[in-house]
């Protein structure tokens, strides 16, 4: 659960992987919460998006990718 803030909506690709609640509106955090506490269907759905999501995150691979990035610069 993260709030609807700009930087949380583009890492979750809307509401992939949990969902979005409106900042400052506590009604909808606690309705979202109620959501995935009573739909175990829907919650295992978002925990494999999930794991799909933090794979995107993982710091070696982001290293590497940009190590090779550096490189091929280089070589121009």
């Amino acid at each position: 659960l993260v709030s609807d803030i700009p930087p949380h909506v583009e890492v979750t690709k809307g509401e992939k992987g949990g969902f979005t609640f409106e900042k400052e509106r506590e009604e909808d955090l606690v309705e979202k919460m109620k959501r995935l506490i009573t739909n175990n269907q829907l919650y295992e759905r978002k925990k494999s998006e999930c794991s799909e999501l933090v794979a995107r995150y993982d710091w070696n691979e982001i290293a590497e990718n940009l190590e090779g990035t550096y490189r091929n610069v280089a070589k121009k």
